[in-house]
């Protein structure tokens, strides 16, 4: 994955950080829109099995974001249909 322009291969210590930072609000989002804490749980970490997985470009920290946001959405949005 590359983030402002630099490729970042993850840590351990470094994935942490990310994850102490978004998955809160991340889970949060995903309970609130499937209505059920357990639904949240699954799919927030489900987005962060993906970004593990993601080889994409990330311009800053803000594209990180937005992708993450997104992808909780999606994910969401997916779990609602089924």
């Amino acid at each position: 994955m590359t983030l402002a322009g630099k490729n970042i291969v993850y840590t351990s210590k470094e994935f942490k950080v990310i994850f102490e930072r978004f998955y809160p609000h991340l889970y949060a989002l995903a309970s609130r829109l499937l209505e059920s804490e357990q639904a949240g749980k699954i799919v927030s970490h489900q987005v962060f099995v993906n970004l593990g997985k993601h080889e994409g470009v990330f311009k800053d920290e803000l594209d990180l974001q937005t992708y993450l946001y997104t992808a909780v959405k999606l994910e969401c949005e997916n779990k609602l249909r089924t």
